[in-house]
């Protein structure tokens, strides 16, 4: 089901999605209950400050000898306003929380992300920080969506804090009207009951030019990780892709 509507101040839009299912889940006969949502609103224009909140979050229970249920709630909002010219600033943030249980676990993890950017027709630049705790290793937040983990976890397992730290920033720009310059930067860093586990740095920059159907881009990737005692792993290239895009029918 889908809404959206307005009243006189604000836009209202949302959504929500039920699932039932029956069959084979874990390796055993059971079945599935689930349910998505998302909801949200927004204030002001582009001229003057603009306010837009989301709320959006999920459910999933699997019923069978092996029961397992994840969940997931996440909220973010910003605030926008043009400052010169074209140029506008947008701030924001959220928050998001998420468990994993099972007959013999129980995992989660909650943390918060800001975000900050300037926008323009010809030049956009954000900045993310994002910052995470759990007392489980982050894959297993990755996993929530696949139903076969919990046939891998019906022992009890060691709890194991966690905290996971996120930096990044990207640009993009077209002053020239066949030019595009972007650039993307991360950096992560993880630690595993307070010692460093996985550290992780990506640059990507790359310059697009269009001629008629043609795309040209130029571009350099440098990687670097350090994972628990393994020696340091570096890689850079410098790449050159030609695309043509083409209508089959």
């Amino acid at each position: 089901m889908t809404y959206a509507g307005k009243i006189p101040w604000l836009n209202l839009a949302g959504e929500y999605a039920r699932e039932f299912g029956k069959g084979s889940v874990t390796g055993q006969s059971g079945t599935i209950q689930g349910q998505n949502y998302r909801a949200s609103a927004q204030h002001g224009t582009a001229d003057r400050l603009q306010f837009e909140v989301t709320v959006h979050g999920t459910d999933q229970s699997i019923y069978n000898a092996q029961p397992v249920s994840n969940r997931s709630f996440a909220t973010e909002a910003s605030v926008a306003r043009r400052v010169y010219g074209g140029f506008s600033v947008r701030v924001g943030g959220g928050w998001q929380r998420g468990s994993f249980v099972n007959t013999a676990n129980e995992f989660q993890t909650s943390g918060y992300t800001a975000r900050f950017g300037i926008e323009h027709p010809r030049l956009q630049l954000t900045m993310a920080l994002d910052d995470s705790l759990s007392n489980s290793l982050p894959f297993f937040s990755q996993l929530l969506g696949n139903i076969g983990v919990g046939s891998i976890l019906i022992t009890p397992l060691q709890v194991i804090p966690s905290d996971y730290r996120a930096m990044s920033f990207t640009l993009h720009s077209n002053a020239l009207r066949k030019l595009e310059l972007s650039a993307f930067w991360t950096r992560s860093r993880q630690h595993l009951a307070g010692i460093l586990n996985n550290d992780f740095e990506l640059l990507n920059i790359y310059l697009t030019y269009h001629f008629r159907r043609i795309q040209l881009e130029a571009g350099f990737i440098r990687s670097n990780q350090i994972f628990l005692d393994y020696p340091t792993t570096l890689r850079e290239r410098f790449y050159l892709r030609i695309v043509r895009s083409t209508r089959l029918l």
